[in-house]
């Protein structure tokens, strides 16, 4: 007879699955804008920029006017207007500016100077009051991954990367400026790469930050993310516009303060006018360095002079001065650089971006992933191009996909688009 098994009946628990997530809308209308104007000079011809209006359908008051007092070669007694000759706007400085157009006024000085690029942006000695007054730790550790952790952004743990506050493209800029008088050992760093210029990042983060998708500003004593970029695609600015930061620590507020103003000027247009314009610029002959000269400019003599460059190029080679033969720290800074979309604004190299995955024995170059932020990253690029300007083609916006994914390129922009 054969002998009884037993058995134990088992319970299990039941699988929990997690639901399908709900997509970002990719064809939502475009943010209204605010106009910022210069009161010198007459109406259409006196846009110093414009800004997307993703602040409960308005703009943050003192983040839009510390971006126009940067165009005034740092003119922080500067104030916004709905009209020419003033009085200044009935506003907290972080209060909401409805949609609609400002003036930004210099009393005494209805046709100051403007600053026509970053490479003639001179570092302030005097900070903005926000940025003195956000809140920075102190700390004695000489690499962001230790010291920070997490994602300064996301708080995620990985994957990450150490991202430069000034980017390493901006090298002959950081060394006119003397930026390294702000590191711990000045004497021993004559570059960007140093612990008080880093932050935390995650990749993608990292990626959208160098492309000028956003910028790191203080709004109510806090450090927050502020969405530059104006697209039809809402998850960017949905998920991070005045998102708080993680706390900053170790790094200087004088780069925060640069690297607004290099996100600020890749968004101007008040170079594209025909009016003579007067501009503030750094004499490249000058006797010392840095020093500004101030002089009105026929359109013909600042198109020639401060000509619009792609971001690749003005990455490049961003001096006012004559090229000067390369150094060691340039060509450690500059390798790989020309991985960069055309459709950056110039602030970072794929070196940065990469530095970290490096170091931990990844390969340096990733493939294209139709769900990739690099990807994403760039079609946002050619949707906020074409709706702002309505200049490009649909062909063309293939071309510049098809590089990156031959495979995807039509699909991806007939579907942004909306293209049979």
């Amino acid at each position: 007879m054969a002998p009884q098994v037993s058995t134990v009946p088992i319970i299990s628990p039941s699988l929990s699955l997690q639901p399908r997530r709900k997509p970002f809308d990719h064809k939502a209308e475009l943010a209204k804008l605010v106009y910022f104007l210069h009161p010198g000079y007459p109406e259409g011809n006196n846009t110093l920029l414009h800004l997307p209006c993703l602040d409960s359908g308005g703009i943050h008051h003192e983040t839009a006017r510390l971006a126009c007092a940067i165009f005034a070669n740092c003119r922080w007694d500067g104030y916004l207007s709905s009209s020419r000759d003033g009085p200044a706007v009935s506003a907290h400085p972080d209060d909401v500016l409805p949609h609609g157009r400002y003036y930004f006024i210099i009393d005494g000085e209805d046709q100051y100077p403007v600053v026509p690029s970053f490479q003639h942006f001179v570092c302030p000695t005097t900070l903005p009051q926000p940025y003195c007054e956000a809140p920075i730790e102190r700390s004695s550790g000489d690499d962001a991954i230790r010291r920070d952790d997490t994602c300064r952004i996301s708080a995620s743990s990985s994957p990450n990367e150490t991202a430069h506050i000034i980017p390493a493209s901006q090298s002959e800029w950081w060394r006119r400026n003397d930026m390294s008088q702000y590191t711990s050992a000045p004497e021993q760093m004559d570059n960007t790469r140093c612990a008080e210029n880093t932050v935390l990042l995650r990749r993608d983060l990292h990626k959208l930050w160098d492309d000028g998708v956003f910028a790191i500003v203080p709004k109510q004593g806090k450090w927050v993310v502020h969405v530059l970029l104006n697209s039809p695609r809402v998850e960017i600015r949905e998920r991070y516009h005045n998102l708080e930061l993680q706390p900053l620590a170790g790094v200087r507020r004088e780069y925060l303060v640069c690297r607004f103003a290099l996100a600020i000027f890749s968004k101007s247009h008040f170079l594209n006018g025909s009016l003579p314009r007067k501009l503030v610029f750094v004499n490249a002959n000058g006797e010392r360095p840095n020093e500004q000269v101030t002089r009105e400019f026929s359109a013909k003599e600042y198109q020639k002079e401060f000509p619009a460059t792609s971001a690749r190029s003005a990455s490049r080679n961003p001096s006012p001065k004559r090229q000067r033969p390369p150094t060691a720290d340039d060509m450690l800074d500059d390798r790989d650089t020309t991985e960069e979309s055309d459709f950056s604004q110039g602030f970072g190299t794929e070196d940065e971006r990469s530095e970290d995955e490096e170091e931990r024995g990844r390969p340096r170059k990733r493939p294209w992933s139709p769900d990739s932020w690099d990807g994403l990253s760039l079609l946002d690029h050619c949707l906020d191009a074409s709706f702002n300007s309505g200049e490009k083609s649909q062909d063309h916006y293939r071309k510049r996909l098809r590089s990156s994914s031959p495979s995807r390129a039509e699909e991806v922009v007939d579907q942004s688009y909306g293209f049979p």
